[in-house]
């Protein structure tokens, strides 16, 4: 239920929590949307603009006044009623109910019929604008205005039938209807429904979602009723989807439906009323934060294992204290049965609780029941209030109740840091549970809504001072330890959710959270049902892409872009895959599954011809164009790093020309690490790059290439003679450091934001006759860790030959402050040689674990590193879910041994009990003999010449799917002074985005970050240091994790291309000056 306005009927007052929520009477509601009192004139707050996390933003000064003059016509026309910007009832129409958003629709229209919804439909996608609903307005972010601007709006308020089939047990609702609406109407017959509290919360999007009330565990969801709808879909055709009907659309539409288009009526089953009914409530006034926990503790068992009545639903409600450490707590809900039954059901919990302060009852009809606690009325005439807020929820698993700490914990931080938060707040931790409960009786499978297994859903709520923006920036942060309160401290894995009616703009992992396992499907149904994205409503900026962040699924093309884009492909004879086919699910699918873009098109060329009609075909109709080789990219860059961009997918282009005599090789960019070793191999031949055999040739040359014969030959790039590319004007040219020496520079360290290169011409080398596959191993205390590293850094000072590559891996310890330490790389010479090398080092350290010394061929040692083989006609390798960063350290200045040792024992305390699966890397790119230092800076635009280590800190999610967890970004950030502070601050680092995750090889990483900085600890580490040299290397692009670093902000590019990016920039305004080839931190004209 809501904020506790109905304590006015219960004869109850906390003047506390009134003061500080300033709450109107009379619409206090089931589902938490809490209407809060206007301004003094009684006229809502409007005139606000605080707007947060705004993702796609569609602002009407970036419409051509051509277009929303044609909408404003279009409209007219249809003679639909509308109100349009500089109306005089514009104000008001896009009022948000929450000031912390304001938005400015293209139009917000008033349809009186289902036939008038469609043509509206019809009309904004034809004009390429989102459509959404609007059916109460009470999205906690405004997604009933489009959650951005630009929007055409559709406000259901003129559909507002309620037909009633009492003998048939049923209901048709149209979504327009408040649920005091509802209530009354249904009322009259002696009948009712599960819904909410709150009067003025519109039953589109209640029943959208969710739908809970105190009626819900005897009844169970709102959504559980229903047993048809009728929805408007994209293409503007009015269905009706049942279980037997349309069935797919039916499973959807029961828990996502505003993803799938306008509800415009549903069919319901309804419930003879009770003839009685009781709201009680029992209340805690003043009392510790222990006793608190005591209390939550004895109400959660009674929930839990007692064989409480599905006819009892309730609430715990938790407000602020008059003094700190102290908290209030009432425990209230509705009684449906005989009032007399109340107590013998309650006094088995009350006799295992401390003494109650106060209680109240009000015992009448079922109608009268809802009218009390929508606060004395369910008229919805009267004008809807406003509120500045911010919300988040937690669904607690049933099957692992709040710990005992939890609890704890959760009820000490609302009684110290509670106290003293600058937003006024309340808990509601809604009983959804039970042995009894109607809402975990359905089938988890039944419907799209996943939470069946849940014992409670708590809302977290906090207004801003006196309910007006702005919201305070110490609201977020109380919010975000409150909730982290109860989820740190309880179990690895702790299953709980989200519920999406009390949808949070900053939720991290909103996909797990909100619709659980049902993602997946709900992700395919939408590009069945609006495969363009009419109905979406962007809510965040943070995934800096085209996909709404709580609309499902997008490709994000407007119908008839779209349309032109498949008929070009199609009519040019060039193999494709489209969002709807069959072969799009695998074909869009990241590497990194922390990742999910929608591509207009995934293609495949066959020849450099075909890539170049692809190009023009992107560029006539103004669509980004990228380039896959392998699909790497941590931040799925190979699928663009947004919606809506064309893939070219160059799988097919797989030869590999050796000339052994001219110790040359033509490469095309298809090929797969593996391949190219391989064939490399046959003649005889090498050259350096990383072992994953997977890893595509196309993007690890571009932006560098390193592997364990790097230190001898030099980076991938630094073997390249010649590149042929397709450029953004679709000519396909050959580059060299004679023709075109501008575009070769900047193609070796940037090559994919200047065009799609098909194939490279390389140095290639004598393979070695022999080579030796080395590893070693210890459980290392954390000081005896950081002497090694010390005195590793040291050895490789010392003359040790190029033909010597290393690495040296750190991982969680055997027990906690220890660490796994490794030594591992490959010696292209005999055994009896490596050990000589080695010697000076190993005889500093405790006698290893494990030792493996292989000798064999060169290829052999590839294969080695690789896994064993080198073949990659299998299916792709394994995705994972993860979050990396990485830094390079400058050859000048080595890791301080107060910083090696402060890293190494925060990886053996907080690592030992890190819920992730990490690693660290620690690549030798420098020593004095190395052949990657040995290239001037000035050579290539790889910015990176002078550094001894590329360190790469890699951490993926439990069992390695997806949600990745919130506290694998917020691990390091809970000690401020975390790994990379430790180390940043014994030297002048260059931050880099580096290193491949396959296994232990020294490759290169791509797109993203580490073990976990989050926002916070990142921005500091940066500003701590803006004065220090700061290079961040091109093949891991932060991307979400370094959004604190405005991605399309040239400061932020400076860190990954250093003195090189002016002169870039120049060259992309020369060869691109449109930004067709455009991605995440790429470079930009």
């Amino acid at each position: 239920m809501t904020a506790l306005t109905k304590q006015r009927k219960l004869h109850v007052t906390f003047s506390t929590t009134l003061n500080n929520l300033n709450l109107k009477p009379g619409v206090y509601g089931s589902d938490k949307k809490p209407v809060l009192s206007t301004d003094t004139e009684g006229e809502p707050h409007t005139s606000y603009t605080f707007m947060r996390n705004s993702g796609l933003i569609f602002l009407l000064g970036a419409l051509s006044l051509s277009l929303a003059a044609d909408v404003k016509s279009t409209l007219d026309s249809s003679g639909i009623i509308a109100s349009f910007p500089g109306d005089e009832t514009y104000a008001a129409a896009s009022s948000s109910f929450n000031l912390r958003f304001s938005y400015q629709p293209t139009a917000i229209t008033y349809p009186r019929s289902v036939e008038e919804v469609s043509k509206v439909v019809k009309i904004g996608a034809e004009a390429k604008l989102p459509v959404v609903a609007r059916s109460g307005g009470h999205s906690y972010i405004a997604n009933g205005l489009g959650g951005g601007d630009g929007a055409i709006v559709v406000d259901l308020s003129n559909l507002k039938n309620i037909t009633v089939h009492q003998e048939a047990g049923i209901a048709i609702i149209e979504t327009g209807n408040r649920l005091g609406d509802i209530a009354t109407t249904l009322g009259k017959f002696g009948l009712g429904l599960p819904h909410g509290s709150c009067a003025y919360v519109g039953i589109g999007g209640h029943a959208a979602s969710g739908g809970f009330g105190f009626a819900s565990r005897m009844w169970g969801l709102t959504l559980d009723t229903i047993s048809a709808i009728n929805i408007v879909l994209a293409n503007g055709t009015s269905v009706t989807a049942t279980s037997q009907y349309n069935a797919d659309l039916f499973w959807a539409s029961r828990g996502a439906a505003s993803s799938f288009g306008i509800v415009t009526s549903i069919q319901v089953k309804i419930f003879s009323a009770p003839s009685t009914g009781t709201i009680f409530q029992y209340s805690w006034d003043g009392i510790s934060s222990e006793t608190a926990a005591t209390i939550l503790g004895g109400i959660q068992r009674f929930i839990h294992t007692g064989d409480v009545p599905p006819h009892l639903g309730g609430e715990i409600n938790l407000f602020k204290g008059s003094v700190i450490g102290e908290i209030s707590i009432s425990f209230a809900g509705g009684w449906y049965a005989p009032h007399e039954t109340l107590n013998a059901t309650v006094r088995p919990l009350l006799a295992a609780l401390p003494p109650v302060s106060r209680t109240s009852f009000f015992t009448g009809t079922y109608l009268e029941t809802a009218e009390n606690l929508a606060g004395g009325s369910l008229d919805t005439t009267a004008p809807d209030g406003h509120d500045a807020f911010y919300a988040k929820s937690l669904m607690t698993p049933e099957a692992s109740p709040i710990s005992d700490k939890a609890m704890l914990a959760y009820t000490t931080y609302l009684a110290t840091e509670g106290f003293n938060a600058e937003v006024g707040w309340f808990i509601q931790m809604e009983l959804y549970g039970g042995k009894t409960s109607a809402i975990n009786a359905v089938s988890l499978d039944a419907t799209s809504f996943a939470h069946r297994r849940s014992l409670f859903s708590i809302q977290f709520y906090s207004s801003a001072p006196n309910n007006v923006p702005p919201y305070p920036e110490s609201g977020f942060a109380f919010l975000d330890g409150l909730v982290s309160s109860i989820t740190s401290n309880s179990p690895t894995g702790w299953g709980y959710g989200a519920y999406p009616n009390y949808i949070d703009d900053r939720l991290a992992d909103w996909r797990y959270r909100y619709y659980g396992a049902h993602y997946t499907r709900l992700r395919h149904l939408k590009s069945v049902y609006d495969p363009y994205n009419v109905f979406h409503f962007p809510t965040s900026g943070r995934e800096m892409c085209w996909l709404t962040k709580y609309c499902l699924f997008a490709v994000v093309l407007p119908i008839t872009l779209a349309a032109d884009l498949k008929g070009s492909l199609t009519a040019s004879g060039i193999s494709a895959s489209f969002p709807g086919d069959s072969s799009y699910s695998s074909a869009s699918a990241a590497f990194n599954r922390r990742f999910t873009f929608a591509p207009g098109a995934v293609v495949y060329p066959k020849t450099p011809q075909e890539v170049s009609q692809v190009v023009a075909i992107g560029a006539s109709q103004g669509l980004k164009v990228v380039a896959r080789s392998g699909g790497h990219s941590y931040i799925a860059n190979g699928l663009g790093g947004r919606n809506g961009s064309i893939v070219v997918d160059l799988k097919n282009f797989k030869k590999v020309t050796v000339n052994s005599a001219q110790g040359t090789a033509v490469i095309e960019a298809g090929n797969r690490l593996g391949d190219v070793a391989t064939a490399l191999a046959n003649n005889g031949r090498a050259m350096p790059h990383g072992t994953c055999a997977y890893v595509g040739i196309g993007g690890h040359a571009a932006y560098g290439g390193f592997g364990f014969a790097s230190r001898m030959w030099g980076l991938s790039l630094d073997t390249i003679q010649a590149v042929n590319i397709v450029l953004a004007n679709g000519t396909t040219s050959r580059v060299t450091n004679d023709n075109n020496p501008d575009l070769f520079w900047a193609l070796r360290g940037s090559a994919g934001s200047f065009g799609i290169v098909t194939s490279y011409e390389v140095k290639t080398f004598t393979a070695p006759p022999s080579a030796t596959s080395y590893k070693y191993s210890w459980n290392l205390n954390f000081t005896t860790a950081a002497t090694a590293i010390s005195n590793f850094q040291k050895f490789v000072q010392t003359n040790i030959p190029s033909s010597l590559g290393a690495e040296l891996v750190l991982g969680k310890g055997w027990s906690s402050g220890m660490i796994y330490f490794e030594l591992s790389g490959v010696w292209y010479g005999n055994a009896g040689e490596l050990n000589a090398i080695l010697d000076p080092f190993l005889s500093k350290l405790p006698a290893y674990s494990t030792k493996v010394n292989k000798t064999g061929t060169y290829i052999q040692s590839v294969a080695y590193f690789a896994g064993g083989s080198l073949d990659t006609s299998a299916a792709a390798e394994e995705r994972d879910t993860f979050y990396v960063k990485s830094l390079m350290t400058p050859e000048s200045s080595p890791i301080s041994n107060s910083a090696l040792l402060a890293f190494t024992r925060y990886l053996a305390v907080q690592g030992f009990s890190s819920k992730t699966e990490w690693f660290i890397e620690m690549d030798l790119y420098g020593g004095k003999n190395s052949a990657v230092n040995a290239v001037p800076a000035s050579a290539t635009a790889f910015a990176q010449r002078s550094s001894t280590f590329t360190i790469q800190l890699y951490a993926s999610s439990p069992g390695r799917q997806p949600p990745y967890p919130q506290y694998g970004f917020t691990f390091i950030d809970e000690d401020i002074n975390g790994p990379l502070t430790f180390i940043h601050k014994g030297l002048p680092m260059r931050l880099s985005l580096t290193a491949h995750w396959a296994g232990l090889m020294g490759m290169p990483a791509q797109p993203s970050s580490v073990l976990v900085l989050t926002d916070s600890f990142t921005q500091r580490l940066y500003q701590l240091h803006r004065r220090q040299a700061r290079r961040l290397y091109v093949k891991l692009y932060h991307f979400q994790e370094l959004r604190n670093i405005d991605t399309q902000d040239n400061s932020g590019k400076l860190r990954y291309y250093g003195d090189h990016y002016n002169r870039l920039q120049g060259l992309k305004a020369q060869y691109d000056p449109k930004n067709l080839f455009d991605f995440p931190i790429g470079v930009t004209s």
